[in-house]
This record gives C-alpha cells, structure tokens and sequence, in this order.
C-alpha cells in the first residue's frame, strides 16, 4: 500500500501544469525578441517549470527563422535553454550594445 501511494502522489516541486504551453507567449517575425523571451521565461517561472524542461517548450513558440537557427545546433546545445536563447538573440544581433545604442538615440518625450 505505501509503495502505490508513493507512486501516485506528485514530487514536491514538480507542480508544473500539464497545459502549460497554453500560457506561453508566441514569437511572430515582427515581435521584440527580448520582451518574447522575458515572458516566456516568467511563464515558466510561475508554473513550475524546472529550468532543464524549458527547452522542450520552446520551439513550439518561436517563429520559423528562429527554428532553423535552433536546427542548427547539436543536440546537446538544443537541450540547453540558454544556448537556444543566446543562439536566437545572436542571430538576430540583440547583444548589450545593440541595447546601448537605441537608449542612447532615444528622445525623451514632451509632457
């Protein structure tokens, strides 16, 4: 009797909703790369996703060029959710100084 309980009860930490990917946000080509990555990873974060699964949810979201970059790395880097991430935001040159560069064109405005 104790080892069936143990079977059906689930791990602590493990409380991830099954829907989970319901709730992530949708990369389409004209969409900040940035605040797209910001919200899936919050996503995750509030539905108990351990970190090691994110990268299995992730190519379901993003836009096809951001797939082929993903199919151009090896497996290994594929289960890695911050060597997908970094791959992407290389691609599409979203790096501190890219960042840098638009804060310091910015205006302020009126009002």
């Amino acid at each position: 009797m104790e080892i069936q309980s143990r079977v059906n009860t689930p791990e602590v930490g493990k409380s991830a909703r099954p829907e989970v990917h319901h709730v992530l946000p949708r990369m389409n080509g004209d969409d900040d790369v940035l605040t797209f990555f910001h919200t899936f990873e919050r996503a995750m974060q509030l539905n108990c996703v351990e970190k090691a699964d994110w990268p299995r949810y992730l190519p379901a979201q993003l836009s096809t060029k951001a797939n082929k970059i993903l199919a151009g790395l090896t497996l290994e880097e594929n289960q890695q959710y911050d060597a997908c991430k970094n791959a992407v935001l290389e691609y599409f040159q979203l790096g501190a100084q890219t960042y840098l560069k638009t804060f310091r064109t910015l205006c302020r405005a009126n009002g």
